[in-house]
């Protein structure tokens, strides 16, 4: 049986690279990724997606996961990054996430177990084990 969370990336992702594609863009010179990343407040934009996406404060982000390859950054958070990454979060929503302006639905927890497990294609006898 193929659940949904067996969809899930079991590989992590490096966060300056994820953040270089959701920040900068895909398939360009390293030279232009490096221009990017010194510009003025790319760390500050880096910390605001990484706090809002992985719901962790802005401090812990800045002052905790080192410079910007975030390598003090905890391994689980890495394979939620690329969760978010298999999931196609774009420009716009990381836009929309830095200026505030993103607000992700919520789901019940009860609602989101049934997805990801694929309760609902069970009998109710199945369930109730």
């Amino acid at each position: 049986m193929n659940l949904p969370i067996n969809s899930l990336p079991s590989k992590k992702m490096a966060p300056r690279d994820f953040l270089r594609d959701l920040l900068i863009g895909h398939n360009l010179q390293e030279v232009e990724y490096l221009r990017q990343e010194m510009e003025r407040g790319y760390k500050k934009q880096c910390a605001k997606v990484l706090s809002c996406l992985l719901g962790v404060s802005m401090s812990t982000v800045r002052c905790g996961w080192g410079t910007l390859d975030f390598e003090t950054m905890p391994e689980y958070y890495k394979l939620v990054l690329g969760y978010i990454s298999t999931a196609k979060i774009d420009l716009l929503h990381a836009s929309n996430i830095k200026s505030g302006a993103y607000k992700p639905e919520t789901i019940e927890a009860q609602d989101f177990l049934e997805y990801a497990l694929s309760l609902s294609n069970l009998f109710g006898y199945e369930r109730d084990i």
